[in-house]
C-alpha cells in the first residue's frame, strides 16, 4: 500500500504543471482582444487592465495558474533535495 500512495505523491507535480497548464490556456481565452503567445509576453496576463484599455478578466486565472505551477515546482524540488 506504501507503494501505491508514494507512486501518487511522485506525480502530483506532474498533476500540478498540467493542471497549471490548462488554467493558463483558459487565461488567454478570457484575455480582452485575444492574446498572442508569439508577440505577448506572460506577464502581459498578470496586468489589472489589457493592451486594448479594457480590464482584465483572465488575471485571477493567471495568477492562479503561476501559484499552482510554483507549489508544483517547489514539490519537486524538496523530493530532490531530500533523495540525494
Amino acid at each position: 500500500m506504501k507503494l501505491g500512495n508514494a507512486m501518487k505523491k511522485d506525480h502530483l507535480p506532474l498533476f500540478g504543471v498540467f493542471a497549471s497548464l490548462v488554467l493558463f490556456a483558459l487565461s488567454t481565452a478570457r484575455y480582452p482582444g485575444g492574446y498572442d503567445w508569439a508577440n505577448h509576453s506572460i506577464s502581459t496576463l498578470f496586468q489589472p487592465s489589457a493592451l486594448n484599455g479594457a480590464e482584465n478578466p483572465a488575471r485571477p486565472l493567471a495568477v492562479l495558474a503561476m501559484f499552482i505551477f510554483c507549489v508544483s515546482m517547489g514539490v519537486v524540488f524538496k523530493s530532490i533535495s531530500r533523495s540525494g
